[in-house]
């Protein structure tokens, strides 16, 4: 229904809707104001409004006359403050549920059916009764079973659709995790569970999840990771509960969402103290920490904030320590550039000339591949062999 529609065909459908000809009534705020049927349970607002007083008259079409009433509204990141600002305004708070899960939508729709199976008629009964000792002896007499099967394809949903499905967004390959303190009466907030993540996961991980939506008792978070980082990151918790040292905290894929509290961004995060770091300080493997070990020192001057070959002072010699001067051409002995810039002939491994260097890229002579003027050839993934990607992004691995 919408301001386009004629007044006396609008009047029809609101007279059809309050006599309960048909269940749903799609419309916009043109029955936000001045609909009063005390039988409307639910509303669904599609996005927030930006002004809270609209809000207010959606909403209100439900909960009349005294009756309970729900209204649900959709909303992503970037309506998210339009979210904020109604709960600020109206003086309100709004229970944020994530999105339903397979599970979910196939228990509510199974109570449906259970409301239209009081509609049968005795009478049609034996007309299914010989189908129905037919699929009980289909399994072996169980008829628990059988029934099962009977109301899993009524509903519709008698295959798995996709397992691997974020709770919090409903994004493909993504699944939710989440992380509790297991102390009596500990607290684990969001930033702390991010502080977890850098401690005992690869960059990787971490550096993936960017939003949490911590629980409102403040017992722990939940958060996305890709789906096929999933048995890493749980194998990965498996062995450093495993260890000397119990970790305070848990992990598990969620299979429900608890009662949260509002996304909460990443803090910038400061450099790691030494000392701190995956399974014993000692690092890990692919999904572990990274160990905690000291920022990398310059070999030459012992200095932090740069490595050898950039450094500013004289090279030392590396068995007795004295100045040797700057560094050499690797190709002609020659000081001042490196062997990539020489001007020489290459050598080869016996020191005879194998010419010079060619472009990767062009296979030209004169320059290498990072200063050819060619347009770049697309990368080439050796699992797949398709242009566009490296291996490790290749998505048929």
């Amino acid at each position: 229904m919408h301001g386009d529609i004629a007044q006396n065909q609008r009047e029809v459908t609101m007279k059809r809707f309050r006599e309960g000809k048909f269940q749903v009534l799609v419309a916009t705020d043109v029955a936000s104001r001045g609909l009063d049927i005390p039988e409307v349970e639910l509303v669904i607002q599609l996005d927030p409004p930006r002004d809270t007083e609209s809000y207010i008259h959606r909403s209100g079409r439900t909960a009349r006359a005294g009756r309970a009433g729900t209204c649900l509204t959709f909303y992503n990141d970037r309506s998210a403050g339009e979210i904020d600002k109604i709960e600020e305004v109206a003086g309100i708070t709004l229970d944020r549920v994530g999105i339903p899960s397979d599970e979910d939508m196939i228990k509510a729709n199974t109570k449906g059916i259970l409301k239209k199976l009081l509609d049968v008629e005795p009478e049609v009964l034996p007309m299914f009764e010989d189908t129905a000792e037919l699929l009980i002896n289909q399994h072996h007499g169980d008829a628990s079973k059988a029934l099962q099967i009977a109301l899993a394809f009524c509903s519709g949903h008698y295959k798995m659709a996709n397992p691997d499905e974020s709770l919090l967004t409903g994004r493909h390959q993504m699944v939710t995790i989440k992380m509790t303190t297991n102390e009596e009466g500990g607290h684990l907030g969001a930033q702390a569970c991010y502080a977890i993540l850098y401690k005992y996961w690869a960059p990787r991980i971490s550096d993936d999840v960017t939003v949490m939506r911590p629980f409102a008792d403040g017992t722990g978070a939940v958060f996305d990771i890709r789906s096929q980082w999933v048995d890493g990151f749980l194998d990965n918790y498996s062995h450093l509960a495993s260890g000397g040292r119990t970790p305070n905290f848990e992990v598990a894929r969620a299979k429900s969402l608890p009662d949260c509290g509002a996304d909460e961004a990443k803090k910038d995060r400061e450099p790691k103290p030494e000392g701190e770091g995956g399974f014993d300080d000692q690092g890990g493997d692919d999904m572990g920490g990274g160990g905690g070990r000291p920022p990398m020192s310059c070999f030459n001057c012992g200095e932090t904030g740069h490595k050898s070959m950039d450094c500013s002072e004289p090279k030392k010699e590396r068995g007795g320590g004295g100045d040797r001067g700057p560094m050499a051409c690797f190709n002609c002995g020659e000081e001042g550039h490196k062997s990539m810039d020489c001007p020489e002939p290459r050598k080869g491994g016996g020191g005879g000339d194998r010419g010079p260097m060619k472009c990767f890229n062009c296979q030209e002579e004169g320059h290498g591949a990072r200063d050819c003027p060619e347009p770049k050839k697309p990368l080439t993934c050796y699992k797949c062999q398709g242009d566009g990607h490296m291996a490790r992004d290749c998505p048929d691995a």
